[in-house]
């Protein structure tokens, strides 16, 4: 513990991968706001982030200001050496520690040290500070983050380094026995390393009781380990338009990309119109696309299949402001990933009267409750998405029936006042 005589108010570092206005993901957007409830309670608040500049200095901090809150960008931009690690930059340290001691921090708080360096966690323990560590995903025990085998499909976990090796290189089988040899060390190095950082940090935080267990069945042990559910920043909910045509709208909300499960979506809308023609009943199901992309192969793929499917809309991305009107205009919502933890969007949708349907996965189930506020199916189950629409359309009130729990989704200025009080106890 370290002492404090600024009337219980802390400057504390948050320490992130990203941040706004480079990019608007879920970790960013929670530091984003904790920071700012924080910083109502007084608190003095600096949020660290990489930033790759060409015409900035190398590795250099430079101050700015976003929506009220302090910023510091670290340059990691390298001429020549433009492949980061994931977690093991230890080039990075020494500028790292000349920041510190130029400063006078009460705590440092890590969000995520993805293509930084987890290194900087020892650094701030060797000054003497506090150090808390909030984990949204599974980036300490899986390289791929999310659990992912190959980037297609759902991993039980890393239950061997040669199943790591299978899905991480698995461009190298064919390789000579050295560079195979090398790509083991690394996935052994990594592992044994940052269960060291994990056990020695002074308070690790977990929004589910999945991922705190999956830590530690995979070795990630802390003795100041605790759960805590992540609030949502509160929105305004626009009341919903009166349906006149009796259609029901679902909505798939996420970035376009293979781990949300766009093409699971689409073919599970493919397989239940299909079903309605055999059936000769009527597909009164309209299905809409939010989310941002990147111009790529899977994204045109996506285009493509749309125009072969009946009531598909794509309306592109959109920012936290648009929630309120994204929400009041569909019925249900569906998170077709096959990777995620404990998402926000299924808590900001029960928050604005929107049940939901999503994959049965990591921390989902602690947020939704098959049959009581959305339905929950096996990840890359299609035919069981398929089931739900087919269900959905024949009786439309399962939809109205179920119940979203607004008014008991946690707000983030109440996990800002739980995290107050464990700083608190760590720094008198």
């Amino acid at each position: 513990k370290i002492s404090n005589d600024k009337n219980g108010k802390f400057k504390i570092l948050q320490i992130v991968h990203d941040f706004p206005p480079s990019s608007f993901s879920g970790t960013e957007l929670y530091t984003l706001n904790l920071s700012k409830e924080l910083q109502k309670l007084g608190h003095d608040v600096v949020i660290l982030y990489p930033v790759v500049f060409k015409d900035r200095e190398l590795y250099s901090f430079e101050n700015t200001v976003y929506e009220g809150l302090k910023i510091v960008q670290f340059n990691v931009y390298h001429p020549v050496e433009q492949v980061r690690s994931d977690f093991f930059n230890p080039q990075y340290d020494r500028f790292f520690e000349q920041y510190l001691n130029s400063h006078d921090f009460d705590l440092v708080h890590f969000q995520h040290v993805y293509g930084l360096s987890a290194s900087w966690i020892s650094v701030a323990k060797n000054f003497g500070l506090p150090v808390f560590l909030k984990i949204d995903d599974m980036f300490f025990f899986c390289r791929q983050i999310h659990l992912l085998q190959n980037n297609e499909t759902h991993c039980s976990g890393p239950e061997s380094i040669d199943k790591c090796f299978e899905c991480v290189f698995a461009s190298k089988k064919a390789s000579p026995p050295q560079e195979i040899a090398e790509a083991y060390r690394y996935l052994a190095f990594r592992r044994a390393y940052l269960q060291e950082i994990f056990r020695n940090i002074d308070f690790v935080h977990s929004p589910s009781h999945y991922l705190k267990n999956a830590c530690i069945e995979n070795d990630f042990e802390n003795d100041e380990f605790k759960v805590i559910p992540t609030g949502i920043k509160p929105f305004g909910v626009l009341k919903k338009k009166i349906k006149e045509d009796g259609v029901t709208r679902i909505a798939f909300l996420g970035n376009i990309d293979a781990r949300k499960g766009i093409l699971d979506f689409l073919t599970a809308i493919e397989i239940y119109q299909k079903e309605c023609v055999e059936e000769k009943s009527k597909t009164d199901l309209e299905f809409v696309i939010y989310g941002h992309h990147s111009n790529n192969d899977l994204y045109h793929e996506m285009l493509a299949r749309i125009k072969n499917l009946k009531n598909v809309e794509y309306k592109g991305g959109f920012s936290p402001q648009d929630r309120p009107r994204v929400f009041s205009e569909i019925d249900l919502l569906v998170m077709s990933s096959i990777g995620e933890n404990y998402p926000f969007v299924l808590r900001e949708a029960l928050a604005a009267n929107v049940p939901v349907v999503a994959t049965e996965i990591a921390g989902v189930p602690e947020i939704i409750e098959d049959g009581k506020n959305g339905f929950l199916y096996p990840p890359g189950d299609v035919e069981a998405l398929a089931a739900i629409f087919l269900e959905v359309s024949k009786d439309s009130q399962i939809v109205e029936q179920l119940e979203t729990g607004a008014q008991i989704i946690k707000k983030i200025d109440q996990e800002a006042a739980e995290l107050e009080k464990e700083f608190r106890r760590f720094i008198m």
